[in-house]
């Protein structure tokens, strides 16, 4: 009795094994996961100028003064997303004047801070204090595969001045609106 009992034991047990071999069966197949190159960039806030006014100075003697006259002051963001199909080559932001005209005596500089923010990622380095003119100058350098955030304080931060470069070319009545444009380029 015993020994029938031990044979139906290990018969029980013969079955379980192959019933717990049917249930992990695998299968396998391919997933292919294809990224595209991409190249954005956006300016936070967009919504509004930035404005700069030539004020008389306080004291006989001393040279006017350039202010901001705008809500949201002298600073913007930039944000971008840049994905590359090859690791080694990187992009660059550069910054041009694209329409309008810098009053006479005057100079429009841009500082452009190191990323800070939520996105991940190797971002590109600013290259510090530029001249904005009418042709493309570098404003951050070597871009690699990455993020910055959105909106404001994600990304770069962009600061505006407006320096006096000759008082006596200064004419008060000279005013105009500026277009600043950025791209977003292979090296």
């Amino acid at each position: 009795m015993k020994r029938k009992r031990s044979f139906m034991f290990l018969l029980a047990l013969a079955f379980l094994n192959v019933k717990a071999q049917e249930w992990t069966d695998e299968e396998e197949h391919p997933v292919n996961v294809f990224l595209s190159e991409a190249a954005l960039l956006n300016i936070q806030p967009n919504n509004s100028d930035i404005v700069f006014e030539m004020v008389p100075p306080a004291s006989a003697g001393d040279p006017p003064e350039v202010i901001i006259n705008s809500k949201e002051g002298n600073t913007k963001w930039l944000n971008y997303t840049n994905a590359l199909d090859d690791f080694r080559k990187g992009r660059n932001i550069f910054v041009e004047i694209t329409d309008g005209k810098i009053p006479s005596g005057l100079e429009l500089m841009i500082i452009a801070s190191d990323f800070t923010g939520k996105g991940l990622g190797q971002h590109g380095k600013s290259v510090g204090k530029v001249k904005v003119t009418y042709a493309p100058v570098l404003l951050i350098s070597n871009i690699k595969g990455c993020y910055t955030g959105v909106g404001s304080s994600n990304g770069h931060q962009i600061t505006y001045y407006a320096i006096i470069t000759d008082a006596a070319l200064l004419n008060p009545k000279e005013e105009d609106t500026i277009e600043i444009s950025y791209t977003i380029t292979d090296n």
